[in-house]
């Protein structure tokens, strides 16, 4: 008997520390199990935070990339403002050119008018109507000879206007033409025949031998509608006129501006161009 109870309290002594450490183990196993719901939400919470974090990083970046496309719009867009800041001060000086062109021998059409009067026909500035009813009165063919178009008499309507002017040109009326083409672009200068007027109101100027006004109207035509069809026919017209009045070097001049201020003009225009420069001697 006593050798078992001794047995029981030997085997109770060896085996009370492993029920203790189970025990323990078992406790800890609770806990974390306890514990696992609040790490679990916490860790929730952790990753819809670092998801939100990841989404404003991402509008973050796409919004820096649209600012950075948006300033390179801006930049190239100014960098094409420039461009044509440049063309357009090139334009405005070859007008002046061309203006420069016409200036100097209307100064000296002028100076003659106001001199003593000569057998020869003169030449006249725009704004000189005594020397220009002189010119008219002084001109030999009888088939350009008629009398202007009275102004009340013109209808009011462009388009009318226009084309009653037209039609005086091509029955060989024109001072009358004249008339009726000058009062619609002072008028009615916005209009889409003004700049085709402009260019006639040089051709009814031109068959009169009025070389200093048609040179005046091309001109204008070119400074007023740089961009209108005729407008590359006006500057070789000019060329004519200058060349008319006796003075090439401004004509070859005007021509040589053909192919700057109007690179893509038409065979038509250009083979009158070179025409014009081989009656002007120009060099090239």
């Amino acid at each position: 008997m006593n050798i078992m109870r001794d047995l029981r309290l030997s085997t109770a002594a060896v085996l009370s520390p492993v029920v203790v450490l189970v025990s323990v183990f078992a406790f800890s196993a609770q806990a974390q199990v306890s514990v696992d719901p609040m790490v679990a939400r916490l860790q929730s919470r952790m990753d819809t935070i670092e998801q939100n974090i990841q989404r404003a990083t991402g509008r973050v970046e796409e919004s820096g990339f649209q600012t950075n496309q948006l300033q390179k719009r801006i930049e190239f867009q100014a960098e094409e403002i420039s461009i044509l800041k440049q063309a357009l001060a090139a334009q405005n000086e070859r007008v002046k050119k061309l203006e420069a062109i016409i200036n100097a021998p209307l100064d000296a059409a002028a100076n003659a008018a106001d001199g003593p009067a000569e057998t020869t026909v003169p030449l006249v500035g725009a704004t000189d109507s005594t020397t220009k009813a002189s010119l008219a009165a002084a001109r030999t063919d009888e088939a350009i000879a008629s009398k202007p178009a009275d102004i009340e008499d013109l209808p009011e309507d462009p388009s009318k206007l226009f084309r009653q002017a037209k039609n005086l040109l091509l029955k060989g009326d024109y001072p009358a033409a004249e008339t009726a083409f000058a009062h619609l672009v002072s008028t009615h200068p916005d209009v889409p025949e003004a700049a085709e007027a402009q260019y006639w109101l040089g051709e009814s100027l031109l068959i009169q031998e009025a070389f200093p006004e048609a040179a005046e109207a091309y001109v204008a035509l070119i400074r007023n509608y740089p961009d209108a069809p005729k407008a590359p026919d006006s500057l070789v017209k000019l060329a004519r006129s200058l060349r008319m009045m006796g003075d090439t070097t401004q004509a070859c001049g005007a021509l040589t501006e053909l192919s700057n201020l109007y690179p893509q003009t038409n065979p038509m225009t250009r083979s009158l161009a070179k025409t014009e420069r081989d009656r002007a001697g120009c060099d090239s």
